[in-house]
């Protein structure tokens, strides 16, 4: 629905203070669905009918019926109201008037209660049939009929009373009663959303869509909101669920779930920090603090690894708007909003490690929170317009206005107050709609208007503005935001609980139901518009200095704390501060003169003085020069199929062996065909690495690269982009082709002729690489399916995480062995033609069995040859090679391949021409302007490795605006600090006069 704005009224509005203040959300005529549950289990009721969403088996629907005659009502005649805890609904039947009333008791659980008049009798069908407990009485010209989820001992029940217990704990802890009656039933509705959150171990962020944890929105929303309105424990086992996470996998798996957008990249170890921080500025408790600090240490000490080249700045493996930037993150951006939680990650871990005495580690790591801040305000900065740009490709700039990643730098503090204050208008004037602050403008042109982060209103996000503009004395722009986010409770899907996202015109387009939303709805009207805070940890030392709009005349508040609670109440120009916490000893104001405090001593808060800025910018960590002396290309006539044609001495797969200590300084690999092993069985990998430890250079010659694809865990992040083909020498295959496949509704078939030979052994059905699940069929018989490749995956470096692996099986090679004398044997036909049917479900990227895949049934020879193999499946020879590059979602490491993990990764473009660097090997060679299919970035680079580019290619993608062009490098260099490292040059120049004129530069032939 959309949002009336007609919220600015309320500053013309009396202040009506009521004991019982209306916390419902009516509506007349209709009969509204609402949701009720205990966190464990949630029901979506309405007028006359229930389903349980989640947690129970149930749904039941009401009849009527006078006299054994049904009464039919009429949808006109329904009305709703739903409030903190339940839902009541009149239905009206001739002159009848029927009650309904939804909630969740304590001891007798999900209950019911029917009000009628006594000739009126209530009638449930349920599934499960005696499922709800039924009770009935009369009395006064009433008749009360009680569905019980369980047989507890309850008073008498009516309509009224029945409401006031479900109403009860949100008129008990954290309320509001202000001039803008929203706003506090968005303050007590927010409270119900964080307690349908959670299951007794920890809150969702969407009851619907996100069950689950993601560090950023527990600690921007779910934890702080806790804790502030009271939930104490749901906010520390909430947190205790993802240090757990945290703690049993490792930080080189860059994530704590099957899915790092969770935890444990840089953006999202910031956000636990956070959580850490703020729990212990609540609790105040030492040991959980070092605990927890332990725990993430090794986590932080990781990330900042990452910023490889020391100017302070990283490309994050994902951060907060991941449905976007992840489709960009390989690309190399830098974004503003990573960095901004890059620079929050080590700001809290200055501050925690302080604490706790480790003061030579808060000083390292407050200097490296100050570079980072540099890095950002020198970077970033557009001083013209006065605002942060979205980020960094290349040295190019996009200047696009990102709301939240603006908002986010504000809120922790990273820039001034002079650039804090520009950057707010500058987001009023352009990022501003009817309906809150638009995620991004202008428009990002990677993803279509349809994803859920372009041009989108996110509340969530705008409460981040909100806090930012609390924080810099907008409380005009800062209410405005508030406000509007709170009017979101008015959608009528689900009343009451905060919606995720908007469009430009007010349509509700993501969940309803975002508790995110809600606990850092809460925060905000705490910690900004009522101005409580704890100044030290555990609250002995509390300020208040409320920020509430210029209209208020009056107002009170009860407000939560760790030991008892807070009261406000301003009337008439004075602030009465009540405390009833034996914890708090001292209370902060801003006027000694209009406060007044009662159960501890008043002091005059005296504000900080601004820090001074004067930014640096930040120089990149040189890479040291190239080590010299002999070059040798590899190549060996059992392996390749085409000779090098390069003039100079040549190395076998046997010489090899040979390669580390030896007095060879570079080793030239003609494109991207390596053996795993020699023929001795000794590893390959093993020896490049030893052979770049000693300072030798690695040059890949002609490396191509893959195209990244468009499906989620098939290729969107570089799945397979990884640099090398890995061959095996095994047992060689006879093979019949399997082509000319005939697609129909997600079925791809073919007929192929089955040689008689073929019978005196295993067969082996090749269908190569698949994005969608397979099944196989021969002669209409099951043979195989994808989770028959089980036994062969082999992760080089596998996780602990205790999520289920949904992505395990895209893009994985398929080879199926089907032996002599089980049920799939006999479904061939031998010396016969044969039809083979591939069923394939959840084909994201629609590729069935491409040709390329080549396809084929076979018997193993005795005979061996080089074979290519898919990295996940060594020892089975495949037709075509299968490269691995990261794991995005899935029980691997992130970067999962011995490519990636050693700086090697790169993707297919649309190239045109290439620039040679200045100050690096190839300096002084013109431009040439040829076609390049391929790039090579930083994306998978953690220290001690480096990133020269040597030569650059241009592309025409738009992703920086208002630039059309953006630039790659095609010609890179990976390096360590003795000299040694691996180089990628471009397949573009192989061939071509300028791939000699590279050579000679680099010395590698004469």
């Amino acid at each position: 629905m959309k949002f009336l704005l007609s919220h600015f009224l309320f500053f013309l509005t009396p202040l009506l203070l009521r004991s019982q203040e209306d916390l419902s959300l009516r509506y007349t005529g209709k009969a509204t669905t609402a949701l009720v549950g205990d966190g464990r289990f949630i029901i979506k009721v309405s007028a006359d009918r229930f389903l349980a969403a989640r947690g129970l088996k149930l749904e039941g629907m009401f009849r009527f019926f006078r006299q054994d005659e049904e009464l039919l009502p009429s949808s006109t005649l329904w009305n709703s109201a739903v409030f903190p805890g339940g839902a009541s609904y009149e239905i009206r039947v001739g002159r009848d008037t029927i009650n309904i009333t939804y909630g969740v008791l304590q001891g007798s659980g999900f209950t019911i209660l029917v009000e009628t008049s006594p000739l009126v009798d209530t009638r449930l069908s349920a599934d499960p049939a005696n499922s709800l407990l039924r009770n009935e009485e009369k009395e006064a010209g009433k008749k009360r009929t009680i569905f019980l989820q369980k047989d507890g001992k309850l008073p008498q029940l009516t309509s009224g009373s029945f409401r006031q217990a479900l109403e009860q704990p949100y008129r008990s802890k954290l309320v509001l009663r202000s001039p803008q009656p929203t706003l506090d039933k968005a303050v007590a509705f927010s409270q119900s959303l964080l307690d349908l959150s959670y299951n007794g171990e920890m809150m969702y962020c969407e009851l619907f869509r996100w069950l689950d944890i993601w560090a950023r929105d527990l600690g921007s929303g779910l934890l702080p909101g806790a804790l502030v309105s009271g939930r104490e424990e749901m906010a520390r086992k909430s947190l205790s669920y993802d240090l757990q996470r945290y703690a049993m996998m490792q930080p080189e798996d860059c994530k704590n779930s099957n899915d790092p957008s969770q935890g444990g990249t840089a953006s999202e170890v910031g956000w636990t920090m956070r959580s850490i921080w703020t729990w212990y500025q609540f609790s105040g408790n030492l040991d959980t603090l070092k605990k927890d600090a332990a725990l993430m240490r090794p986590w932080v000490n990781f990330w900042i690894k990452r910023d490889y080249d020391e100017d302070g700045l990283i490309t994050d493996v994902t951060d907060f708007m991941d449905h976007m930037i992840m489709m960009l993150s390989t690309n190399g951006v830098q974004t503003l909003a990573s960095n901004a939680m890059y620079a929050s990650m080590l700001n809290y871990a200055a501050l925690i490690e302080a604490a706790i005495g480790n003061s030579k580690d808060a000083k390292k790591l407050q200097t490296l929170y100050t570079r980072t801040v540099n890095a950002l305000n020198t970077k970033y900065w557009n001083d013209d317009k006065g605002y942060f740009s979205n980020m960094l490709l290349w040295d190019g700039v996009c200047r696009r206005s990102s709301q939240a990643s603006q908002a986010m730098l504000l809120k922790i503090g990273a820039t001034d107050e002079q650039r804090s204050k520009q950057t707010l208008d500058f987001l009023k004037k352009h990022n501003w709609c009817d309906y809150g602050s638009v995620t991004i403008r202008p428009r990002m042109n990677h993803v279509g208007l349809d994803n859920d982060q372009n041009v989108r209103v996110w509340p969530w996000w705008n409460l981040w503005e909100a806090e930012a503009r609390f924080k810099n004395n907008d409380t005009t722009g800062a209410w405005h935001l508030l406000d509007l986010a709170a009017a979101t409770i008015e959608d009528e899907k689900y009343p009451g609980l905060l919606e995720e996202t908007l469009d430009t015109t007010g349509i509700s387009t993501g969940g309803n139901v975002f508790a995110t939303a809600a606990g850092n709805l809460l925060e905000t009207v705490v910690k900004d518009l009522l101005g409580v805070e704890a100044m030290v940890p555990g609250w002995t030392k509390v300020k208040v200095m409320p920020a509430v709009p210029s209209g208020w005349t009056s107002y009170d508040c009860s407000i939560p704390t760790p030991g008892g609670s807070l009261v406000l109440n301003y009337k008439d120009g004075k602030l009465n501060i009540t405390v009833n916490d034996p914890r708090i000893k001292e209370v902060y104001v801003r006027n000694m003169e209009s406060a007044v405090v009662t159960g501890a001593e008043k002091k005059l808060w005296q504000a900080p003085v601004p820090a001074t800025f004067n930014y640096q910018p930040v120089s990149k960590k040189a890479v040291g020069p190239m080590k010299q002396g002999k070059a040798v290309v590899f190549y060996d006539p059992r392996f390749h199929t085409v000779a090098p044609g390069l003039n100079i001495e040549q190395l076998n797969i046997d010489q090899l062996e040979k390669l580390p200590g030896g007095p060879i300084a570079k080793l030239v690999i003609t494109g991207n065909r390596l053996p795993l092993f020699t023929y001795s069985g000794k590893p390959v990998k093993a020896i490049l690495e030893k052979f770049v430890e000693q300072g030798g250079t690695v040059v890949f010659y002609g490396a191509s690269t893959n195209a990244k694809t468009d499906e989620d865990g098939a290729g969107i992040l570089g799945e397979q982009c990884g640099i090398i083909d890995w061959y095996q020498y095994l047992a060689e295959r006879k093979k019949t082709a399997l082509s000319n496949w005939q697609k129909k509704d997600g079925y791809y078939t073919t007929s192929f002729s089955l040689p008689a030979a073929y019978a005196d052994g295993p067969l082996y059905i090749e269908l190569g690489a698949l994005a969608g699940l397979d099944s196989v069929f021969i002669n209409n018989q099951p043979v195989a399916n994808y989770r028959d490749m089980e036994p062969f995956i082999r992760h080089e470096y596998p996780t602990k995480t205790g999520y289920p692996d949904t992505h395990r099986y895209k893009m994985l090679s398929r080879l199926y062995i089907i032996r002599p004398g089980t049920t799939a044997w006999q479904a061939f036909r031998f010396n016969q033609q044969n039809t083979i049917t591939v069923k394939l479900i959840n084909d994201g990227l629609k590729m069935g069995i491409p040709e390329q895949n080549q396809a084929n049934i076979g018997v193993m020879t005795n005979e061996k040859s080089w074979q290519p193999i898919d990295e996940a499946l060594p020892g089975l020879g495949l037709s075509t090679p299968k490269r691995k590059g990261i794991n995005y979602w899935g029980s691997e490491q992130f970067f999962n391949s011995w490519s990636t993990k050693n700086g090697l990764f790169g993707f297919a473009v649309n190239g045109s021409g290439i620039s040679f660097e200045k100050h690096t090997g190839l300096e002084g060679i013109d431009q040439v302007n040829i076609p390049v299919s391929t790039a090579y970035t930083d994306f998978t680079l953690f220290q001690p490795w480096n990133f020269e580019v040597l030569a650059y290619t241009t592309t025409n993608e738009h992703l920086l605006y208002p630039a059309t062009t953006e630039r790659y490098p095609c010609i890179a260099r990976i390096a360590n600090t003795n000299g040694g490292g691996y180089l990628l040059i471009t397949p573009a120049v192989v061939g071509q006069p300028i791939g000699e004129t590279i050579l000679k530069k680099l010395q590698i032939i004469p």
